[in-house]
């Protein structure tokens, strides 16, 4: 079970223990007054700007109270409320929470494809993520909505009506019911890996002092080996603040960070995991106006490469690659010599320069 599965998990047991408190009743409204009385967390609304919210915040916990925003949509009310709620079950600390991180429709899931499979995450942006995943599924669980929807008869539009979320909300969640993988118990979690790291591992997790460079193949173990490096340096006493785990791929960093968090959660939730594409991409985010860089660089993906060279290929001039029927036919070739020559930092005078193999 990832860290996904866990937090919908424990938000679906969290749901059924308020439904209880409120007697059975499962709209919004009774869930968060249990949740209230359950926590003794009170909620107070505000006006919009009030200085309780900091100004631009849309909610706020702190010190055992929540402060909302109550001059938006009646349904932002409730959603704004639970992701505070979600926070403190998950989190247990103060937040302070804009309009733009509150998303009840956003995905936990990375695309495959796009720009999606560059762009991460860091620890403040994906606990803000967890907590609107955990108030989603608090508010509208999907084993619910499963029933609502092939036991009971009851369309989007009418279990929208009746719970006050937005009816994208509630398609979005029966999506993950109806066509996702059966839901998984808290209890089957899974357990730490217990296994012993192999003498090369350790030699790479367990060194004193940094930087180091680690070479590994394939089937090495790359994975269990970062994790025992993570794990090691938390040991240590390091801030996680100060640690970066970088690794090729989302499933491998989510992986690191579901097995961090298993070891160490307080770590793992400040920890920056990602892969050595969307590190890159937050670094030229935050810096790349010092080399004349946008503050939002654009990422072209697959699709768009296509269509820039396809556009191009009168003025390229390669009519060694012209194929008469299919004129796309080339494309993938062009556009994977293009990927190495990046990887080799070859611009095009130097491109121009290597002699073909």
């Amino acid at each position: 079970m990832n860290r996904w599965d866990m937090i919908r998990s424990k938000a679906q047991q969290v749901h059924e223990t308020l439904a209880a408190r409120a007697g059975n009743d499962r709209t919004p409204q009774a869930l968060l007054s249990a949740a209230s009385s359950l926590t003794g967390i009170e909620r107070f609304p505000l006006p919009s700007g009030d200085p309780l919210l900091y100004g631009a915040a849309e909610a706020v916990l702190h010190t055992g109270a929540i402060w909302y925003n109550a001059d938006v949509l009646p349904w932002e009310v409730l959603f704004f409320q639970a992701h505070e709620f979600s926070h403190h079950w998950l989190h247990s600390d103060i937040c302070v929470c804009g309009d733009c991180r509150m998303n009840g429709e956003a995905s936990e899931d990375e695309l495959g494809f796009g720009v999606q499979r560059v762009e991460g995450y860091g620890p403040h942006e994906r606990r803000e993520l967890e907590a609107n995943v955990f108030a989603r599924e608090l508010l509208l669980p999907t084993d619910l909505l499963r029933r609502y929807f092939l036991t009971d008869g009851k369309t989007a539009a009418e279990i929208a009506a009746f719970t006050g979320m937005p009816e994208g909300m509630v398609c979005h969640q029966l999506c993950r019911g109806l066509l996702g993988p059966e839901p998984k118990s808290i209890s089957g979690q899974g357990t730490v890996d217990t296994k012993p790291l192999d003498p090369s591992q350790q030699k790479a997790a367990l060194v004193e002092e940094g930087p180091v460079l680690v070479e590994a193949g394939p089937g090495t173990g790359k994975t269990r080996a970062l994790v025992g490096r993570v794990t090691f340096l938390a040991g240590k006493g390091m801030h996680p603040e100060h640690v970066v785990a970088l690794t090729f791929s989302n499933k491998a960093a989510e992986e690191i960070r579901t097995r961090v968090g298993l070891v160490a959660p307080d770590f793992a939730r400040k920890l920056w995991v990602g892969t050595f594409h969307s590190f890159g991409l937050e670094i030229l985010r935050k810096h790349g106006s010092r080399i004349g860089l946008s503050p939002k660089p654009a990422v072209v993906d697959p699709i768009d490469a296509i269509d820039l060279v396809e556009v191009s290929l009168e003025e390229l001039n390669l009519s060694y690659y012209q194929h008469l029927s299919e004129p796309t036919f080339y494309l993938r070739d062009i556009l994977g010599a293009i990927s190495r020559a990046k990887d080799e930092l070859a611009g095009p005078a130097r491109y121009l320069g290597i002699p073909a193999l």
